[in-house]
Order: C-alpha cells, then sequence, then structure tokens
C-alpha cells in the first residue's frame, strides 16, 4: 500500500499533477489538480462537473466527486522523445 507520505515526496518532483480518467465511451479525460491538496483529495475527493463528461451527469444533476487511487500514481517523464504509459480502468 502507498502512503500519503510516499506520494507527497514524489510530487515534489513534478511541475503538474492531473488524475485521469474514463468517460462512459472509454475516452480518457484528466483534471488538473493542486498537489498541496493531495491528502485531502485522496480522503474526500475533488468536485467536478459531470455534465461535462459524456453520459457522466445531466446538467441539473452534475455536481460529481473524483477519488484519485493512490495505488496508481505514477511519475510520466515528457521529453522530447515519444513515452510509452498503461493505463488501466478498474470498473
Amino acid at each position: 500500500m502507498v502512503s500519503i507520505k510516499d506520494i507527497n515526496e514524489k510530487l515534489k518532483e513534478t511541475k503538474l499533477t492531473k488524475i485521469f480518467f474514463t468517460d462512459l465511451n472509454g475516452r480518457i479525460m484528466n483534471l488538473p489538480i493542486n498537489p498541496d491538496n493531495i491528502e485531502s483529495i485522496i480522503s474526500n475527493g475533488i468536485g467536478f462537473d459531470g455534465s461535462s463528461v459524456a453520459g457522466y451527469a445531466t446538467v441539473d444533476s452534475s455536481d460529481r466527486l473524483l477519488f484519485p487511487d493512490p495505488e496508481s500514481f505514477r511519475i510520466v517523464k515528457f521529453t522530447d522523445k515519444k513515452v510509452g504509459f498503461f493505463y488501466r480502468t478498474c470498473l
């Protein structure tokens, strides 16, 4: 099990932090987050507008919470070279 402390240490190496997820059609979506709030985000989730994601919600009931999976945290280095990474969806 990954600890919040370990994640916070690794986040110090990053310039940008995002939570990736898929919509109901399988398209990859992302939500940028402030890494300083990661402990609260893991515990309480982060709000987003579900109506902006295909199939999640209608406009009148669109408030949703997204909970990142601490076990899925990875640092991906982007350079001038192509970088491949695996994406996994848990149902």
